[in-house]
């Protein structure tokens, strides 16, 4: 007999682990976190979607979303190609072969590694965060931890891919303020959803902001750190690329350029 009650959300579960469930699960983190804490003390979630699940969902789905702020006239690859262009003019007066460079192309290849290896090295620092940080006041074992920090990170991700999506009608000249705004943000979403849900209600509420306030703080310096590595590996990839071409730049390639 053929099967029909399949859902569209059956569907998103198979493709990003993500269904109704994960829906109700969010939902859950911004109106009432404390229950999603407390189910992630249980093996089984007690229905609610595991936070390590919708987190690699969030971060797909920001995959996904690279072409509002990639390409030819998006703001980061601006922004990027304006910085090349800078530090290729300097280099150039001490070694003309840096005249032949793109910069453009460098700005490409850096964001394709940040955006490749940016939820990785995020993913290793949680991951590592939780298996060390136990002030919750409450004894947690380390998986449970783990499944902490991934769903103190929900809401603030939810909130930064409307935020990305956003940031396409800003001009470029915004993205630094727009950076700092994010990451503040960030560690306000995470001390808001802590506050609320991480730790048990008999701890004074003075403590719990505190707490919750230094986990936020904490946990947008691994998302910068992660940012930052990402970054720095993927201007070291672009510049591999300029200097394996030098053999092939010819002396007329560099005086045309010089002349140009």
């Amino acid at each position: 007999m053929l099967m029909n009650d399949v859902r569209w959300s059956d569907l998103l579960e198979d493709a990003l682990g993500f269904g109704v469930r994960s829906i109700r699960s969010i939902r859950q983190l911004f109106v009432d976190p404390r229950p999603y804490f407390k189910a992630a003390q249980t093996p089984e979630w007690s229905g609610f979607t595991p936070s390590f699940r919708i987190y690699v969902a969030f971060v797909t789905v920001s995959a996904l979303l690279r072409v509002f702020y990639l390409g030819d006239d998006g703001m980061m690859t601006e922004l990027y190609t304006g910085q090349f262009e800078q530090i290729l003019a300097e280099l150039s007066q001490e070694d003309q072969r840096f005249v032949a460079a793109d910069p453009r192309l460098m700005a490409d290849k850096t964001l394709d590694v940040m955006l490749a290896w940016t939820p990785p090295i995020q993913l290793v620092l949680f991951t590592l965060f939780g298996l060390i940080w136990g002030a919750y006041g409450e004894k947690l074992n380390a998986p449970v931890r783990v499944r902490y920090v991934y769903a103190l990170m929900v809401p603030a991700t939810f909130v930064m891919l409307i935020i990305t999506v956003l940031m396409v009608l800003a001009p470029s000249s915004w993205l630094a303020f727009l950076s700092f705004g994010s990451m503040v943000l960030t560690a306000i979403l995470i001390a808001v959803t802590a506050f609320r849900g991480a730790y048990p209600l008999d701890l004074p509420v003075i403590e719990r902001i505190i707490r919750a306030g230094v986990l936020g703080v904490l946990i947008m310096i691994l998302t910068s750190v992660a940012a930052v590595v990402a970054v720095v590996y993927g201007m070291f990839e672009a510049f591999d690329m300029v200097t394996e071409s030098f053999p092939d730049v010819s002396p007329e390639t560099v005086d045309a350029a010089t002349d140009s």
